[in-house]
């Protein structure tokens, strides 16, 4: 079997994460964005070298929570998970995002150790729920709309039934009265 060059060739892992749906950035011990991929940079409406080094807070209209959440993960170096969590690009007023947050705190080999140590950093995974958000409320919506609609429907016939026996009753007595 031939040996083929580009098939041994290794990709770049920013390259892969530039793939990806989901945002993922790392947060470095000051709490500033040393990372983020191209689905993050879009999410929060900055350009990739605009966002790295500055404050992951800033970079978000209410940026407190999350630096909280961050900084608690980091504290613990425990993986930290927030769903339904509502986020808001700084860089534009009119966008909010219903997402699902995954915070990792990232392990680094001490030196000459070889242990590991948590080095600061901290992994932020972004998954953006608003669609299927969207999607869930508008079927229940819609489900909601149908079974009212069954409902008037029903009560349209119990109403209609009663008449009908009331018409042919008078029908009869019209029969029978003398004009």
């Amino acid at each position: 079997m031939p040996h083929d060059p580009a098939a041994s060739r290794a990709f770049d892992p920013t390259t892969i994460l530039d793939l990806l749906a989901t945002a993922i950035l790392v947060v470095d011990a000051r709490n500033c964005v040393s990372f983020l991929n191209a689905a993050a940079a879009d999410l929060l409406a900055v350009s990739p070298a605009a966002a790295r080094g500055r404050r992951f807070a800033s970079l978000l209209a209410d940026g407190g929570q999350i630096e909280a959440l961050v900084g608690r993960s980091r504290q613990s170096g425990e993986p930290l998970a927030a769903r339904g969590f509502e986020l808001a690009p700084a860089a534009r007023d009119d966008a909010r995002h219903q997402v699902d947050l995954s915070i990792t705190p990232l392990l680094e080999a001490a030196p000459g150790a070889g242990a590991t140590t948590t080095a600061g950093s901290v992994l932020v995974e972004i998954a953006d729920t608003t669609q299927p958000s969207r999607i869930t409320r508008e079927a229940a919506l819609l489900a909601q709309q149908g079974g009212s609609r069954v409902m008037a429907r029903q009560l349209a016939h119990e109403i209609k039934n009663p008449l009908g026996g009331l018409r042919g009753a008078a029908q009869l007595l019209e029969r029978e009265l003398p004009n």
